[in-house]
């Protein structure tokens, strides 16, 4: 955990006068002291003891805090970015881990109580719990990096709310912690806990952790690694821009194949109003993973910790391994699961030259810094650029844009589905006859092009003979002999990704309404010179099927997506596990090599006992590995196979209970 949770303006109604007031005398101390903290801290401190006091402060009802962790309501985010007023809402038995700040802190309760503990280093550099103490309405306490290792908890049984000033801007920082540290890693050691390590915290890392969370036995804990500040986001669903929709219907998002609803109900009992088939925003689905990491824990009898770090190395062999992180951390472990997902892409650049910096999409600041009027050259035409072209038109943009891929392909848009009284497409029929076909792509492409052609015929839509390969495209593809998915990969990968991956109708309206207006040109060709000019701005060449094109661009947005290509990657831990040969591309380069069980696949041949890959750079071995409904099969796969081939025996446990059950028992509380 951290000590900061998803941030989250707290609601107008619930901020009275008083946070104003504070917000102006903090503001006070600053400007008299030139923004010296330390100066200022007897202000600060006399300040917020005031505020304590105002029973107003906080008015009517704030959010529920979820049963499993702390929730944090930002109160105010200074204009000039020097401090952030923020509540903190804590229920019995929540607490932080150990951790530090990045900057100065202020902090004081302001209903029931809080236990704080410091930490030293002793002589041998080990942290020690120095002192606790009780802290009481109005009391207030002052940190200031570094030495300000602290834990905070709530002992009590009543609901805490505390007050908190950070010396931030938390909206741009994302949080205050700087580490937290596992100070119990020599219990766990003595009590004999086994560990078992997630590295990466997006879909297949969450999940992976959620089904070791179900399955694993009270001797043990599962550590999970994420440097971003929130666990279940990852690049996917990192976006907080709402035009940024997901790609599948509501519902069939749900993150269990057994609750096909899930989700569905999930954004209802959030007050997120959206039809099954509707396309939400991705940034919900991110907090969506999040509560189901949350359920997850709070049934386990396994132990959970998430940390905030980046994983550079892993030492170790046969279930005795060191996960080593770059901020110094060290965890043993019994088994590490890596969920990363795949490097960014540069395969439209020709190889052997040195391309300026580019705009990376998925960067928070990237799109921001686009002015509406800025002449912008987006790199690739696949999904990337279609969530980019959907902001830009929400955000008003009227210069001219220019798209160029290879082969200059759109996504496939998703449509409704036929009315009632609309012939159905006989899927199951469809199934056995293709299983009747020679494992040849071209006389597989032949049986799903004359199907199409029969569903249009029949009143039907071409979509349905694509959604009908859906359950079988990994046995397929498995059967395929290795020269025929060579050809598939080399001539029809690009054209099967633009109407497997379909977009939202919303996603291509926004790009439509851009080419219509004159705004958006798109190009099928390749990028022949990208340079960064003394203006700032960049100077490109570019070939297409009519020629070649040179114009000057504001913003240049590298759109192409991902790799699968493990050299080169800039990754510290792909290349330390490399330089050990550990790990191995596929004979196709399509991502990471792996036993049927997902442990890695050394360079020699051999597997790798104790470390497993699942998440998108699985194409080598299943091909359909990138959207929820095979991810979802992949974690729980990888979690059984972890458990299947652990050292130590399991304890036998009771059923798990359905993820349903933790959502019910969140609670609101009146102020």
């Amino acid at each position: 955990m951290k000590e900061d949770m998803p941030l989250a303006f707290a609601s107008p109604d619930c901020v009275g006068a008083g946070i104003a007031k504070l917000a102006a005398e903090v503001a006070e101390a600053l400007d008299k002291s030139s923004g010296s903290a330390e100066w200022a801290e007897g202000d600060i401190r006399t300040a917020l003891q005031r505020a304590l006091t105002d029973d107003d402060l906080i008015l009517g009802e704030l959010p529920a805090a979820p049963m499993a962790t702390y929730r944090q309501e930002l109160l105010h985010v200074d204009p000039a970015g020097r401090f952030s007023i923020a509540a903190l809402i804590w229920l019995p038995g929540h607490r932080t881990p150990v951790h530090d700040h990045r900057c100065w802190c202020c902090f004081g309760v302001w209903r029931g109580r809080e236990v704080e503990t410091l930490w030293m280093r002793d002589a041998r550099g080990r942290l020690v719990a120095e002192k606790s103490g009780v802290c009481y309405r109005g009391e207030v306490e002052f940190l200031h990096p570094p030495g300000d290792i602290h834990q905070v908890s709530n002992d009590d049984m009543t609901p805490t709310v505390s007050i908190h000033i950070y010396g931030a801007d938390l909206i741009k920082a994302g949080s205050s912690i700087q580490r937290c540290y596992d100070v119990d890693a020599a219990a766990h050691n003595e009590a004999g806990l086994r560990t078992f390590a997630v590295v990466g915290g997006g879909f297949s890392g969450t999940m992976t952790a959620v089904h070791l969370l179900r399955e694993c036995s009270p001797d043990a804990r599962v550590v999970l690694f994420e440097a971003a500040p929130e666990v279940g986001r990852g690049v996917a669903y990192g976006t907080r821009c709402l035009t940024h929709l997901l790609n599948v219907p509501a519902g069939s998002m749900s993150a269990f194949p057994d609750a096909p609803g899930h989700f569905h109900e999930w954004c209802s009992r959030k007050g997120r109003s959206i039809a099954a088939s509707d396309f939400a925003p991705r940034t919900w689905y991110g907090e969506y993973l999040g509560d189901v990491l949350k359920d997850a824990a709070l049934y386990s009898r396994a132990k959970l910790e998430v940390r905030t770090e980046q994983v550079e190395c892993i030492d170790g062999r046969d279930g005795d391994f060191q996960v080593l992180s770059s901020n110094g951390g060290a965890l043993q472990a019994e088994a590490v699961v890596l969920a990363i997902g795949t490097p960014p892409g540069r395969e439209h650049f020709p190889a052997g030259q040195e391309w300026p910096a580019m705009a990376d999409p998925w960067n928070a600041d990237a799109l921001q810094e686009v002015d509406p009027a800025h002449e912008v050259l987006i790199v690739g035409t696949g999904l990337t650029c279609m969530d980019v072209l959907a902001e830009l038109a929400a955000r008003g943009h009227r210069g001219k844009i220019v798209a160029i891929s290879r082969r200059g392909l759109l996504p496939a848009c998703h449509v409704p589905h036929g009315g009632a009284g609309a012939p159905a497409f006989d899927a199951q029929g469809f199934r056995e006859q293709l299983a009747q076909e020679p494992m040849k792509i071209s006389r597989l492409c032949r049986r799903v092009r004359q199907a199409i052609a029969e569903a249009s015929a029949a009143g039907m839509d071409w979509r349905d003979v694509i959604n009908a390969l859906r359950p079988v495209t990994t046995s397929i593809w498995a059967a395929l002999p290795g020269r025929e998915r060579r050809r598939f990969k080399r001539h029809l990968k690009p054209y099967w990704e633009t109407v497997r991956h379909r977009i939202a109708p919303a996603v291509m309206a926004a790009a439509d309404s851009l080419r219509e207006a004159g705004i958006l040109e798109q190009y099928r060709g390749g990028i022949a010179r990208l340079e960064r000019l003394p203006s700032g701005r960049y100077a490109a060449e570019w070939t297409h099927q009519q020629g070649s094109g040179r114009g000057e661009f504001d913003r240049v947005i590298n759109a192409t997506g991902f790799t699968a290509r493990l050299a080169g990657s800039n990754s510290p831990l792909l290349d330390n596990l490399l330089g050990k040969g550990w790990i191995r591309e596929d004979e196709m380069g399509l991502g990471v090599d792996t036993s049927s069980d997902f442990r890695l696949v050394e360079e020699d041949g051999g597997v790798v006992s104790g470390i497993y890959y699942v998440g998108p750079m699985l194409r080598a071995r299943y091909w359909e590995c990138t959207a929820v409904p095979e991810l979802r099969m992949r974690a729980a796969e990888t979690a059984a196979s972890v458990l299947k081939h652990a050292t130590k025996v399991q304890k036998p446990l009771p059923p798990s209970r359905t993820p349903e059950v933790a959502y019910q028992t969140e609670v609101a509380y009146q102020i």
